[in-house]
């Protein structure tokens, strides 16, 4: 399905900013996380603090642990702040109510970038607190990734359904190829390591093992597995038993601070995931934006390294290794780049 984000509804704010008790109301529907994450990031700098109580509706959330259940299954949520909804809570206060939508035209025109997460940092460090139980599973999940040679470099190879929909936004599908490429091309001097790779499709991942230990030199590591080997399908997710899609969400989690967690990080924004991996990185664990290599390469952290002459050119590939060489007008940029800054640097 195609990244949605929250519709914010103008003349609901404005009916119900009226009285000091007004509330705003979230509500989920039934497509992925990584969605419903960044909906929600782009939702909250326009109602937080403006707008009195947010409350989540979490009525047609697939994710979650309980009947009842939601997003407080897996984050903490405090008064008036993220707490589930119900008639009988919001009883006293007039809310107003925001559908689950397209926000891409509103974040072009407010200026939020999705490529460069450039989200409020305060916003997304309250959001992201994890239920105790939550960050015990995600503290023995990152003592793995504490274990493994250094530097670890976390690769999201995203399968399913993402295909689908690049076929019908006539977007160019982002394959285990052009992960590996990014990487070679905008970290020159790095290699060896640990490739830890995290995603949905099985076959596609493999692939990624075969051209990460032969182009990167890094020992391999799949510290898990998904639960349909052909990767992810909403309606498919959205149908299995509660304690099934409970599990998955717990993984997916702890999948998602591994990659927020390792010293470099390649994916393609066409998914919602890196985009919540940049965001986490960037403004949660202040790990540097030149850590985050994006398919697209309009993410920050390829633009820095253009400007700097130190990879991000899109000449260092598979096919340029397997020619032995790089190409002499590619290398006369790089040193092009660096003659011009040295005075700067000096």
């Amino acid at each position: 399905m195609q990244r949605q984000h929250f519709v914010l509804v103008l003349l609901a704010v404005v009916l119900c900013a009226t009285g000091s008790e007004a509330c705003s109301v979230l509500q989920f529907h039934w497509s992925g996380l990584g969605a419903h994450i960044n909906g929600l990031w782009s939702a909250l700098p326009a109602l937080y603090g403006s707008n009195g109580s947010v409350y989540l509706d979490n009525t047609e959330f697939p994710y979650m642990c309980t009947e009842g259940g939601g997003w407080h299954d897996y984050f903490q949520t405090e008064s008036g702040f993220l707490q589930p909804w119900t008639p009988a809570l919001a009883k006293n206060e007039s809310c107003a109510y925001y559908s689950y939508g397209k926000m891409a035209v509103a974040s072009d025109a407010i200026g939020i970038s999705h490529v460069q997460a450039r989200f409020d940092p305060a916003v997304v460090r309250k959001t992201w607190r994890l239920q105790p139980t939550m960050q015990r599973e995600v503290d023995a999940a990152l003592a793995v990734l504490d274990s493994y040679d250094k530097p670890t470099i976390a690769f999201h190879v995203r399968g399913g359904d993402k295909a689908t929909e690049d076929e019908v936004l006539g977007r160019t599908t982002t394959k285990p190829e052009d992960l590996i490429n990014t990487f070679l091309d905008n970290y020159v001097g790095v290699r060896g390591g640990t490739c830890v790779l995290i995603g949905d499709d099985q076959a596609a991942i493999a692939e990624a093992e075969q051209l990460a230990a032969q182009y990167i030199g890094c020992k391999i590591a799949r510290p898990s597995k998904y639960y349909r080997t052909k990767g992810h399908h909403q309606a498919t997710f959205n149908s299995l038993p509660l304690h099934d899609r409970c599990r998955e969400t717990r993984q997916l989690i702890k999948d998602m601070e591994m990659m927020a967690h390792a010293d470099y990080f390649v994916g393609s924004s066409t998914s919602g995931i890196p985009t919540i991996i940049a965001t986490l990185r960037m403004t949660v664990y202040l790990k540097s934006q030149v850590t985050f290599a994006d398919v697209s390469y309009d993410d920050m952290g390829a633009r820095i390294r253009r400007y700097f002459g130190t990879g991000g050119f899109k000449n260092v590939t598979i096919a340029s290794l397997k020619g032995a060489t790089i190409g002499k007008e590619s290398i006369r940029r790089q040193s092009h780049h660096r003659s011009m800054l040295a005075p700067t640097l000096l």
